[in-house]
């Protein structure tokens, strides 16, 4: 199998390769952090928007915790909540439709 090569000589290819980071750009992409890759994107998003106040996941924990304890507390208190105490208006009485007498 001679491809026309009589000579044994093989083709250089040493200056094909010497300038080629000059020639090919690559784009990179965001690739995410390796730390941040096994997070829920919920504790990602309130160590984010937590101003620096929340450093890690387990004051995100913490956090997470309390305002369900918080949220589900409110839903109790105002679907259990004792109605006695909330001043409802009163039915008006007969005199309420009375007309006035005129003078």
């Amino acid at each position: 199998m001679d491809t026309g090569n009589k000579d044994n000589i093989g083709a250089d290819l040493n200056a094909t390769f010497k300038d080629s980071d000059t020639r090919v750009r690559f784009e990179e992409y965001n690739v995410p952090r390796s730390d941040s890759i096994g997070t829920p994107k919920i504790v990602r998003w309130v160590i984010k928007y937590s101003g620096g106040l929340i450093k890690n996941e387990s004051q995100v924990s913490y956090v997470i915790l309390c305002f369900f304890v918080v949220s589900i507390t409110i839903f109790f208190l105002v679907v259990f909540g004792d109605e006695s105490e909330i001043p409802l208006p009163s039915t008006p009485g007969p005199d309420y439709y009375a007309i006035p007498s005129q003078r």
